[in-house]
């Protein structure tokens, strides 16, 4: 959940997504959006800890935009 969340606000802010266009997004769009907040839940799945991994954070803003 908060991992899924955190993935999906880091993908809306690294494309520049605002409030108002929001409704005007594409499948495709949403599509790279969401596979964001996967990475970003599936990470810290793997992990007792709850959170995503050194690793993945400094690799995270190299995931598809």
């Amino acid at each position: 959940g908060d991992n899924f969340n955190a993935g999906l606000a880091c993908s809306l802010i690294w494309r520049g997504i605002t409030r108002d266009r929001l409704p005007l997004l594409g499948r495709e769009e949403w599509q790279h959006m969401l596979a964001t907040a996967c990475a970003f839940s599936g990470d810290a799945c793997r992990r007792l800890d709850n959170y995503i991994s050194p690793g993945f954070g400094l690799r995270a803003s190299s995931l598809p935009v």
